[in-house]
């Protein structure tokens, strides 16, 4: 986390605060289980009712310190996926009956970007942005272009 932060990538090291947290969760969970089975969970109940609420509160507290963020986590890697599925379709058709093949498809937050690679005259960008737009509004694509040529029966990228 602390190289991550050092590096100048919050994200990352929100991340791996969030998969430290979970293994803790875990680890602890485990144990907890391994107890009960031990017979542990007898000896628990002759604790006082006001243990066994703050017990109660911390273990909520935690599961939703770790489950929020699990589940946005979860959704937005969905979304994303949506979207380069979608992008990717999309590209792919552009480039169709082109000199032109899609090389890749990321995305990064609002933005798809698309490389193509090939060599001939470059499809029209703004198809590809509109055919993208109708599958996620607002989303903003960017397409690098690398060019293919035949140097004496080798290829060089431009």
């Amino acid at each position: 986390m602390g190289i991550s932060l050092e590096a100048g990538a919050p994200s990352d090291a929100a991340g791996a605060l969030l998969r430290f947290g979970t293994n803790v969760l875990a680890i602890l969970a485990a144990g907890g289980g391994v107890l009960w089975l031990m017979g542990y969970g007898r000896v628990a109940r002759l604790t006082s009712e006001r243990h066994r609420r703050v017990g109660t509160l911390i273990v909520t507290a935690c599961l939703i310190c770790i489950g929020v963020p699990l589940t946005v986590h979860s959704v937005n890697v969905a979304q994303n996926f949506r979207v380069e599925s979608a992008a990717e379709q999309a590209a792919t058709n552009w480039v169709a009956g082109t000199g032109y093949e899609v090389a890749s498809v990321t995305i990064k937050g609002r933005t798809v970007t698309v490389v193509i690679a090939g060599q001939g005259k470059v499809p029209d960008e703004q198809a590809l942005a509109a055919a993208i737009d109708t599958q996620d509004p607002g989303t903003e694509v960017v397409v690098e272009v690398v060019t293919a040529t035949q140097l004496g029966g080798s290829t060089s990228t431009e």
